[in-house]
């Protein structure tokens, strides 16, 4: 989900529409990998 809204640069009502989830879901999970990708960075 997070690449295919950062490099496919697809909206997140696109990608809810290719992966038939809620825009909700989609939020979710983007942010969770955000999350995810902060806190690996700062363990660098």
């Amino acid at each position: 989900m997070f690449l295919l809204h950062r490099v496919q640069e697809l909206s997140y009502k696109a990608i809810s529409e290719r992966l038939e989830i809620s825009v909700s879901t989609v939020e979710y999970h983007i942010a969770r990998a955000l999350v995810y990708i902060g806190r690996a960075l700062d363990d660098e």
